[in-house]
């Protein structure tokens, strides 16, 4: 039934509450794993990245090394979590890109032609959620199959 599982992670506990689910669903139907991670500048990195210039409009930025040291640190996780998969006897891959977190999930969903997306909601409401937005939203709503979203609080 499911080929290919799509678990998207991003380095946190809370992320990785969606691997039991889909290693469970993995090896039910003896499925890949992919593990996903976008690649976003955190605000740490771009205050770095800031570099005044002597004349000008004002501060100019440059996001490549911090993109870069982004990218092999989302690496270095997955390889971990990947590791961890393979030595259980799970077929594992890992993609990452940089983007937005829906749009990199949807994106790779469709390109990898999925057949499941496994995904962690980080539970927020109100106002938070209106200001960051739901991930989890954007691939309900344009993810090309299934999605199972394991809830924030669960165990």
């Amino acid at each position: 039934m499911y080929e290919r599982i799509l678990v998207a992670l991003d380095g946190s506990e809370l992320a990785e509450r969606s691997l039991p689910p889909a290693e469970a669903l993995a090896e039910r139907f003896e499925a890949e794993l992919i593990l996903v991670r976008a690649i976003v500048l955190s605000a740490l990195r771009a205050a770095g990245a800031v570099v005044i210039a002597p004349a000008g409009p004002g501060p100019i930025v440059d996001p490549t090394p911090h993109l870069e040291e982004e990218r092999l640190e989302a690496l270095a996780y997955l390889d971990n979590v990947a590791d961890q998969l393979r030595g259980r006897g799970r077929v594992v891959s890992t993609e990452t890109r940089s983007g937005g977190a829906g749009q990199v999930i949807v994106d790779l969903a469709n390109e990898l032609d999925v057949g499941l997306v496994v995904m962690t909601t980080h539970g927020r409401s109100g106002l938070e959620r209106a200001i960051l937005g739901s991930v989890t939203d954007e691939v309900l709503r344009h993810a090309p199959c299934p999605v199972i979203v394991v809830p924030a609080r669960s165990e």
